[in-house]
């Protein structure tokens, strides 16, 4: 069960690495999303409502989020491994 958590806790860090660098090199569909997607994807949500200044704040808080949990994940796996 331990090595289930550790590969789930490493795809969330790899999922936070890339966007990060998404948003590094300015992946459009992070940082403008389409409207018509409001239903399914919160980027869109948050473009409408406050404007796409705050897409791109709120995918930095996302990526960087994901990077920091995944990380206290792997750690504590590691730890249950010992």
């Amino acid at each position: 069960m331990e090595v289930l958590d550790l590969f789930f806790c490493t795809a969330g860090l790899a999922f936070g690495a890339v966007l990060v660098y998404g948003l590094k090199r300015d992946w459009p569909w992070i940082t403008d999303p389409p409207e018509w997607m409001f239903a399914i994807y919160l980027p869109a949500v948050i473009k409408m409502i406050w404007g796409p200044k705050y897409v791109r704040r709120f995918a930095y808080l996302t990526a960087y989020g994901y990077v920091v949990m995944s990380i206290i994940c792997i750690s504590g796996s590691l730890l249950d491994m010992l």
